[in-house]
């Protein structure tokens, strides 16, 4: 569960980026007909076509995204854990990180320091419920 609501963060945060860039009116990015269709790059290290659980959320999350917002399209890039570590420094060092990319918090450090990351536009402070769902979720499982 923990692994599907980081994909879903992930996808989410991928929308609010769009909503920044692409619309004058927050939460439309998917219905910008202006705009037209834009593609998003995603490096996780979890694989949608694995036959799990957690890969079977990632890609049921990525199809809901892609069906809320029609103009926006999910590529997907399957990265293991340990490629991504090596992968991420050197894209950034050529200027061709990936839009959106999953990380486990311990090496969020280490990908800062090699400018991995990129702040997000101020749109993105008018999002208030990042940690909603993984909040509620929490909340069930401290309450069995």
């Amino acid at each position: 569960m923990i692994k599907s609501a980081g994909s879903l963060t992930a996808v989410a945060l991928a929308a609010a980026l769009l909503t920044g860039c692409s619309s004058s009116n927050p939460g439309d990015a998917g219905n910008n007909s202006e705009a037209g269709p834009v593609t998003l790059t995603y490096w996780d290290f979890m694989d949608p076509s694995q036959n799990n659980p957690r890969s079977a959320a990632l890609k049921q999350n990525i199809e809901n995204f892609e069906k809320e917002n029609p103009n926006i399209h999910v590529q997907l890039s399957t990265v293991s854990f340990g490629d991504m570590i090596s992968r991420l420094p050197q894209a950034a060092a050529a200027g061709q990180t990936p839009d959106v990319v999953k990380m486990y918090a311990p090496v969020v450090p280490q990908m800062a320091a090699a400018q991995v990351y990129q702040p997000l536009p101020g749109e993105a402070k008018q999002i208030t419920d990042w940690l909603r769902r993984w909040i509620s979720w929490r909340t069930r499982m401290e309450n069995r």
